[in-house]
């Protein structure tokens, strides 16, 4: 049985929830700044997948990060780099010239990223729950995927995914 002051303390988390939820009328006619990156933005330039901000305390890679994905994509026959968060999948940074965010084919290009993002995903979450199901005290430290088209070589750790795409069939 419930007693009278657990009721009382429920009511009081209720309306203490529901004022954080609501939202004023006004709020909802102001439109979104001009250089906003939201997918909802009408003013939108870039087709690309909005990216994930970076904290406040650090607006910006560290130094190594940007210097490995430059290292990277200057390999022959690499066509891309990713850094996704490893939670949501979101795109942290890209390189090379299968994401270039701007120009002419920008559209599909943006298309062919959903799609990269949305297999790795798929790929590092159903393998990384694999190899714990074979072994409790193991995980997932890299995954190699070859088509005819593509190579895509994931290593994630807790917090990141890092991929690069490249032709198999470029020489070393």
């Amino acid at each position: 049985m419930v007693s009278s002051s657990d009721l009382s303390k429920r009511r009081r988390q209720t309306t203490t929830t529901e004022a954080r939820l609501r939202i004023s009328p006004t709020s909802l006619e102001e439109k979104p700044h001009p250089l906003s990156t939201s997918p909802h933005s009408p003013d939108r330039r870039s087709p690309m997948p909005p990216a994930a901000t970076l904290s406040l305390s650090n607006p910006s890679p560290p130094a190594e990060v940007e210097a490995t994905l430059t290292r990277l994509t200057a390999h022959q026959g690499v066509l891309g780099c990713l850094v996704l968060s490893r939670t949501d999948g979101l795109v942290i940074r890209s390189g090379g010239q299968m994401f270039e965010p701007s120009g002419p084919g920008a559209r599909e290009r943006a298309e062919s990223l959903k799609k990269v993002v949305r297999l790795v995903k798929n790929c590092v979450g159903i393998t990384s729950d694999e190899v714990k199901n074979v072994d409790g005290s193991d995980e997932l430290g890299f995954l190699r995927i070859r088509t005819r088209k593509y190579e895509i070589m994931i290593t994630p750790n807790d917090k990141y995914l890092l991929v690069v795409l490249q032709d198999p069939t470029a020489g070393p």
